[in-house]
């Protein structure tokens, strides 16, 4: 049998897999899209309550790409944000008034970009190839291409692929990254999330809520509302130590909405219902090299952090943007997708932007849990200073925001 050959084969079929096929498919290359997950009725097998705060610099992204009109319906915008530590006076109110923006970021759920993003591939069958649900084995690197060797469910045998560039999308436990022999750095922070949406006694009023607790950070991101009945939906990313977490997923609905409420406060409202719970290990896990030959890292396959600021995603799409724009150029000129160069370039491209925001988020992560007395009292006055001084806020703004970044000049054209 003849081998299929692609420009690009991604290896992963999540949000940020899907959103990078979609992108090149655009530009008339050839791709190949590699899911073990199976997916069923249109979309994504992808029933958890996890949703996204998109940045306004993702939000800008997704316009360039021509996505934001079917995303905007199904998003929830953030106008304020209000940082504070539970039980302290303290706080930073960050305003998109302030910044100039109509909004500071976006909630989406995740099912719902799912959902998306599979319609729009399934439009571009006549560049896009979905392996699914399919398994990558093996790959061997030659001079001007990777062969990839599946494990294909459907028909339950092997096949095999080959590609000028593999983009491994593949992941936290990413079998291409492991494969290549690329080593990792990790933290564990003895911490888990508890993920769910609830519903308040009152409008959200695109308010987002970071409270600092003893155990860890606690968000509360706005939600679209379900139905006209909906007074106000949250979406909830409490971290507890890991040892707190499968009691208090055991908890009774009634029982844990009370443990919640207390945690929480009323300052989004008194909470009248909750979803379903789902629990999360927290780790840092990096790769030490963002490429091989032939072969790209993007998303949770190079860099999975800590939930707190709502970051990994945001990071991931700009990850996933460089990497499409350089491919753009690449074609354009006629030059070599998986060449040394241009994976060379996109490792450099994406360095500071990713070292930045590692640091930050992990420093947030450990610096907020100590309640050693000095620390509490550098916190909440670092907190005064931040809020007090609005150069300073700005600059925390626009780190929340994603445009401390240089965007790539995308279009979907």
């Amino acid at each position: 049998m003849r081998k299929a050959m692609y420009d690009v084969a991604i290896v992963g079929g999540g949000l940020l897999g899907a959103t990078l096929a979609d992108l090149l498919a655009r530009q008339k290359l050839r791709v190949a899209l590699i899911e073990q997950t199976p997916f069923a009725t249109g979309k994504p097998q992808n029933k958890d309550a996890r949703s996204l705060a998109l940045s306004y610099g993702t939000s800008i992204l997704f316009k360039r790409w021509g996505l934001w009109p079917d995303l905007a319906p199904h998003t929830a915008a953030i106008k304020q944000i209000h940082i504070s530590e539970r039980g302290r006076l303290a706080q930073v109110r960050l305003d998109h008034t302030q910044e100039r923006v109509p909004a500071l970021g976006y909630v989406i759920e995740n099912e719902s970009l799912g959902q998306i993003l599979w319609k729009r591939l399934r439009a571009q069958t006549a560049q896009c190839d979905l392996y699914c649900p399919a398994q990558q084995l093996s790959f061997s690197v030659e001079d001007d291409s990777v062969t990839l060797r599946l494990s294909v469910a459907a028909n339950d045998q092997t096949a095999e692929i080959g590609a000028r560039l593999v983009v491994a999308a593949d992941g936290v436990h990413s079998r291409v990254r492991s494969d290549l022999g690329i080593p990792i750095q990790q933290r564990a922070y003895g911490q888990s999330a508890v993920v769910v949406n609830i519903g308040v006694d009152q409008p959200s009023a695109s308010v987002a809520y970071e409270c600092f607790t003893a155990t860890g950070p606690l968000a509360a991101l706005p939600l679209p509302a379900n139905t006209e009945q909906d007074r106000g939906r949250f979406a909830i990313v409490w971290t507890v130590k890991e040892s707190d977490a499968p009691r208090i997923a055991d908890l009774s609905d009634q029982e844990f909405i009370a443990a919640l409420q207390a945690a929480l406060g009323f300052k989004a409202g008194r909470i009248v219902h909750t979803g379903k719970r789902a629990v999360f290990s927290l780790n840092l896990v990096y790769a030490t090299e963002a490429t091989g030959l032939r072969i790209a890292l993007i998303g949770n396959a190079m860099h999975t952090l800590h939930p707190v600021a709502g970051q990994g995603f945001n990071l991931g799409i700009r990850d996933v943007m460089i990497l499409a724009d350089l491919l753009k150029i690449a074609k354009q000129q006629g030059d070599d997708l998986g060449a040394t160069h241009l994976l060379h370039q996109f490792a450099e491209r994406r360095k500071q932007d990713q070292q930045q925001v590692i640091r930050i988020t992990d420093a947030m992560a450990r610096g907020f849990t100590s309640q050693f007395l000095p620390a509490v009292c550098l916190r909440q006055l670092g907190l005064v200073v931040v809020d007090s001084l609005p150069g300073l806020k700005s600059r925390l703004a626009r780190q929340m925001m994603g445009l401390n970044t240089p965007l790539p000049c995308w279009s979907d054209s």
